[in-house]
């Protein structure tokens, strides 16, 4: 992803262009994410994060509220 900063405190960090931070975690809900950006700049960042975990995972990634199912292997 872009702006990768690596591991802080034991959390994967990003930054956008303007050192706004992007932090990452894992709950038993699943993954959790929190961003100190604009809306459009957060829009682009989830959308190419969902679009290559997808790839990856080789099953659809997206939000719940976006009806998009919890997968558990």
């Amino acid at each position: 992803m872009p702006h990768w900063c690596g591991i802080k405190d034991g959390y994967p960090q990003w930054y956008s262009k303007g050192k706004k931070q992007i932090v990452a975690g894992v709950e038993s809900s699943g993954l959790t994410v929190y961003a100190e950006l604009t809306e459009p700049e957060w829009q682009e960042w989830i959308l190419l994060f969902c679009q290559k975990a997808s790839d990856l995972l080789g099953y659809a990634v997206g939000q719940p509220e976006e009806g998009f199912d919890f997968v558990f292997d």
